[in-house]
């Protein structure tokens, strides 16, 4: 199975960004590979586990924004008039109404801004936070939910164990 990434940013921060499409493509593949492989997924998202592997292709989009655009968003599709750090709109395998061998898995909407700040605000550097965020997006477009703070607190420590294997490899 081969993991397909679109990459775009909003024109208001297209010149301050220089993550590159290669670099997301690399990364996402290998974080998509990781949270796949891991119990977590097994175990609690099977439906989307075995889902995938009967496609040739998976396919998800990334897109990178900025405080207004994100809060936009939220307030049009989730009702919450604020910004936010990550959305992320998966496409169920009924809406993939073409009988071809590619699955969309959905997209990931990350504001830099807010990426930003939560980077100062934890004392880490932007790519831990961006690596942290790319996963939560991947795991909500995986099927994964964190109402409870039991599911709370595995979606956290998969993010966490995420970022380590990326970063340590």
């Amino acid at each position: 199975m081969n993991l397909n990434v679109s990459y775009s940013c909003s024109d208001s921060i297209n010149d301050k960004i220089e993550y590159t499409e290669e670099f997301f493509e690399v990364v996402i593949e290998d974080i998509f590979r990781y949270i796949l492989d891991t119990d977590y997924v097994k175990n609690n998202l099977k439906i989307y586990n075995s889902l995938i592997s009967n496609y040739e292709v998976v396919e998800l989009s990334l897109y990178l924004c900025d405080n207004e655009e994100i809060k936009y968003l939220n307030s049009k599709y989730r009702g919450i008039d604020s910004s936010t750090d990550v959305l992320s709109f998966p496409m169920s395998a009924e809406e993939n109404l073409i009988d071809l061998p590619i699955l969309h898995l959905g997209e990931i909407i990350i504001s830099i801004e807010k990426l930003r700040e939560q980077a100062k605000q934890n004392s880490h550097d932007e790519m831990h936070e961006m690596l942290y965020l790319i996963s939560h997006g991947m795991l909500h477009l995986l099927g994964a939910h964190h109402e409870t703070v039991e599911n709370y607190n595995n979606v956290v420590d998969l993010q966490n164990r995420v970022v380590e294997y990326i970063t340590n490899r």
